[in-house]
């Protein structure tokens, strides 16, 4: 895991914890079938999806699922969310 997000950056590990250990949680369970968080490029967390309609909910849940990861995580360094459609 801390290779994904480099030395340090405390606030950044715990949230990578969290997106990437708890992601059902932060989604709920019927979204997180279909979907999975890949990686995080700067501020921007890219979430993988096999279906277009859960992209099409994830966009609309963006600020929900940022202000879930920072109530998990303590803080949160994800200010959007791109969604791949795979």
């Amino acid at each position: 895991m801390s290779r994904l997000i480099g030395a340090g950056g405390g606030g950044l590990a715990s949230a990578t914890e969290v997106i990437f250990d708890r992601w059902a949680e932060l989604v709920g369970a019927g979204i997180a079938q279909y979907s999975c968080p890949s990686r995080i490029e700067g501020g921007c967390l890219v979430v993988t999806v096999t279906e277009a309609p859960v992209a099409t909910e994830l966009r609309w849940q963006q600020q929900a699922v940022i202000k879930r990861i920072e109530e998990l995580a303590g803080s949160c360094p994800i200010d959007q969310i791109r969604v791949v459609v795979r």
